[in-house]
C-alpha cells in the first residue's frame, strides 16, 4: 500500500477506506525543507465527485517518526467537487461589420461570457479567440474572395457548453460581408474614341458594370483636355455612370480628349480603375453657306445681251444643284471647266438667278446697243 494517493469516489467504512474507487494519477513534490507536501493530479477530477486524499503511518518524519494516524493506521482528507456546468453561455454581443469591402479580411469584435472561446465561422476559415476577464473579444477573421460571406459567432465555455449561433449585429443586421476587390470596368463612352463629326453641343457620357461612389466622380477624375474645358458632372440612374456637359459650346473642328484617372473613379467597395482611360474626338467642321457678294454688270441696256457673273463667298457651289431657267445656256466657273446646262424651261422664283441668252448674231461677235442713242436710256437688271 502507498503512503500517499489520492483516490475518486472511493468507499469508506468507519473511518477505513475498504475499496480505493478511481485512482487518480498525480505526482507528489516535497518543499519548504521537507514541511510541505503537494500534489499536482495529471488529471481532470469528475464534476460532484468525491476525493479523498489518504495519508497511511507509513509515511515517517527524517528521525524514523511515523505520522500520527487513528487506530487504522491511516489519515483520509475528503473534498467534494463541483457538480458539472450544463449552463450554455449567453449569445454573443457583435459589433456591426462593413457590408462591403475590397479587403481580404474584417475586424470582428463584441462581447461574450468572460474567458469563453468565441469562434466565428462563414468567412474563408473559421477563427477563433479567447474573451478577455471583461468578456471583451476582437479577432480578424479572412473573407471568400469576391462573393457574400455570412459570419456567425458562437461561444463556448470552459465546460464546453456553446451558446446559440449568432448570426445578426447588436442593431439587428445580418452579419453579411461582400468582399470586392474587382476594379470597376467601362461598358460605354461616348463619344467614343476617335469619333468625328461631333455636334459642339455634346454631352460627354460614361457607364461602368457596377456602382460607382458618387464622391470619386469629379473634376479631378474627369478632365476634358485636361481640365480645359469647364463643365458639369452629373450621375446617371443607379450611379453606374455620369454625364459631363460642357459649359459653352465646344470650338469647331477641334481635337477633344476625355480622360478618367487610373485610381481616381471607384465603385463602392473602393476598387479604383486599374489604368486610365483616354478617348478623343474631333468636332464638326464650321460650314459657310454660299453668299452672293456681287453681280457683274450692275446695268444694262434694253435689247443689250450681256454676260452676267456672279460672285459668290464660301465653298464652290455643287454643279449638280444649279438650275438653269431656259436652254442652252453655257455655265463657267472662273478657272474652272465649262457645264452644258441641258435642262427644260422652268419657272423658278424670283430668288434664283436668271441666265443670259447669247443670240446667234452675238456669237459672231456682234454686240446689240454699243449706241446707247439707238437703244435708249440703261435699264436696270433684275
Amino acid at each position: 500500500m502507498s503512503t500517499i494517493g489520492v483516490y475518486q469516489n472511493p468507499t469508506i467504512v468507519g473511518g477505513a477506506m475498504i475499496g480505493e474507487g478511481t485512482v487518480i494519477p498525480g505526482s507528489a513534490v516535497f518543499s519548504d525543507f521537507d514541511h510541505k507536501l503537494t500534489y499536482t493530479p495529471s488529471t481532470l477530477f469528475d464534476g460532484d465527485a468525491q476525493i479523498v486524499v489518504r495519508l497511511t503511518n507509513g509515511l515517517k518524519d527524517t528521525c524514523g517518526h511515523a505520522l500520527q494516524t487513528p487506530p487504522v493506521g491511516e489519515t483520509l482528507l475528503a473534498f467534494q467537487t463541483q457538480p458539472p456546468d450544463t449552463t450554455a453561455p449567453a449569445d454573443p454581443v457583435v459589433n456591426p461589420v462593413p457590408p462591403l469591402t475590397r479587403n481580404p479580411s474584417i475586424t470582428v469584435s463584441g462581447q461574450a461570457e468572460a474567458s469563453s472561446q468565441v469562434t466565428v465561422s462563414g468567412g474563408s476559415a473559421p477563427v477563433t479567440t479567447t474573451a478577455s476577464a471583461s468578456g471583451q473579444f476582437s479577432v480578424p477573421v479572412p473573407l471568400q474572395a469576391n462573393q457574400s460571406n455570412s459570419l456567425q459567432v458562437q461561444a463556448e465555455d470552459a465546460s464546453g457548453n456553446l451558446s446559440n449561433g449568432v448570426a445578426i449585429d447588436r442593431d439587428g443586421e445580418p452579419l453579411m460581408v461582400t468582399q470586392d476587390s474587382i476594379p470597376p470596368a467601362l461598358v460605354s463612352i461616348t463619344p467614343s474614341d476617335g469619333a468625328t463629326g461631333v455636334a459642339r453641343d455634346v454631352v460627354n457620357t460614361a457607364s461602368f458594370d457596377s456602382q460607382l461612389d458618387p464622391a470619386s466622380v469629379n473634376a479631378s477624375n474627369v478632365t476634358l483636355n485636361e481640365s480645359a474645358v469647364s463643365g458639369a458632372l452629373a450621375l446617371t440612374a443607379g450611379n453606374t455612370g455620369f454625364t459631363f456637359t460642357p459649359a459653352t459650346p465646344l470650338d469647331y473642328n477641334q481635337t477633344y480628349t476625355v480622360r478618367l484617372r487610373a485610381g481616381g473613379i471607384k465603385d463602392l467597395a473602393g476598387n479604383g480603375l486599374a489604368s486610365q482611360i483616354l478617348a478623343s474626338f474631333s468636332t464638326e467642321p464650321l460650314i459657310v453657306p454660299p453668299v452672293i457678294t456681287a453681280v457683274v454688270p450692275a446695268t444694262a441696256y434694253q435689247g443689250q445681251t450681256v454676260e452676267i457673273q456672279i460672285q459668290i463667298q464660301g465653298s464652290g457651289l455643287d454643279g449638280a444643284s444649279l438650275e438653269i431657267e431656259g436652254t442652252g445656256v453655257t455655265i463657267e466657273a472662273l478657272g474652272g471647266e465649262r457645264q452644258r446646262a441641258q435642262r427644260p424651261a422652268r419657272h423658278r422664283s424670283a430668288g434664283h438667278a436668271r441666265s443670259a441668252h447669247h443670240s446667234r448674231q452675238q456669237q459672231r461677235g456682234e454686240r446689240v446697243g454699243r449706241d446707247r442713242g439707238r437703244h435708249g436710256p440703261a435699264t436696270d437688271l433684275d
